[in-house]
Order: structure tokens, then sequence, then C-alpha cells
């Protein structure tokens, strides 16, 4: 009986935490082939229609081909159940309302501690200041949140495939 209450409890607090605690459990241990199966287009989903991995898939959405070794599991598996949360330079429109009473929209094109960056017009990229920024409207995905196609199981194994994903370089000799 104090098990059932302990899981009832557990249960019942994972309800009611973030979607990264509830899916915490999603982020090793899964099985590389059934992700890429997943990737490919196994089951509801297709992520191949729009990211790119090794040449092949879509250019609507950024280049996989080696998130595995730029990003660790646990932002791997934030970009498939929380997807609005980090958005790759390039994907997306973000509105920037300025202390000066100024508002700029744009491409974002990434951030750091003290400026955000974005193409304004193509090709051209322009800085500001955090602290001249007076409210921000994050660029959203356009990717819905895995959670509603995928279980946990399913998420972990993406995972695993995504995690795989990292693009082997061959040291060029300088013929100079």
């Amino acid at each position: 009986m104090a098990i059932k209450v302990e899981l009832e409890k557990y249960t019942t607090y994972l309800a009611k935490a973030d979607i990264l605690t509830q899916y915490a459990s999603s982020m090793y241990g899964g099985n590389e082939q059934a992700g890429r199966d997943i990737f490919a287009g196994g089951g509801a989903i297709e992520c191949m229609r729009c990211h790119k991995v090794n040449w092949n898939g879509g250019d609507v959405g950024p280049d996989l081909s080696d998130i595995g070794r730029i990003h660790d599991n646990a932002y791997l598996l934030e970009s498939i159940v929380d997807v609005s949360a980090a958005i790759s330079p390039g994907y997306g429109s973000i509105v920037l309302n300025l202390k000066n009473g100024e508002t700029i929209s744009g491409i974002y094109q990434g951030e750091n501690k003290s400026v955000i960056r974005l193409e304004r017009e193509e090709k051209r990229i322009e800085e500001f200041k955090l602290a001249d920024i007076e409210t921000m409207q994050r660029p959203m995905s356009g990717m819905p949140p895995m959670t509603h196609f995928l279980d946990a199981y399913q998420i972990r194994d993406l995972v695993a495939y995504l995690a795989s994903l990292k693009l082997e370089y061959e040291k060029v000799e300088d013929v100079h």
C-alpha cells in the first residue's frame, strides 16, 4: 500500500513538473537504430521532411548532420519536447521593442550576454544591445512538440539517434 501511495505522489509531482523533468528518463539509453527509423519516417512523424542529415532531407529546419557533436543530450531532449526553448540561428522571426520607442524585426541570428543579432535585410546582420531592448518577442518554432506524436520511449530513441550524429572531419594538409 505504501508503494502505491508513493507512486501516486510521484505521478502527481511529474504531472505538475516542467516538460524536461517529465521526460528526463528519455535523455539516455535509447535505441539508435529505432531513433533513425523514427527520424526517417517511422510512425507519426518524418523529421527528414524538414531536417537534413548527411545531405539527405529537407531545408526547412536546421541541418542536423553534426548535432550530436555540437550539443549534449539535454539540449537534444529539450529540442524535441520544448521546441521553442532554443531556436537555431536563421530559423525564426523576432520582434524587438527598443527603449527609444523603435520596433525592429528580423530573422534571429543568435545572441550572447550583451547583444542579439538579427538579419534585417538579406545577408545584412545587425547587432542590438540587450540593454537597449524594452521587450522582445522570441521566435517560435514551426516544429510541433514531439510529445504530441511520440511516447517517452520513442523520444529516448530519437535522442539516441541525434546524439550519434557526429561528422568526421578529415585533416586537410596545407598546400601552401
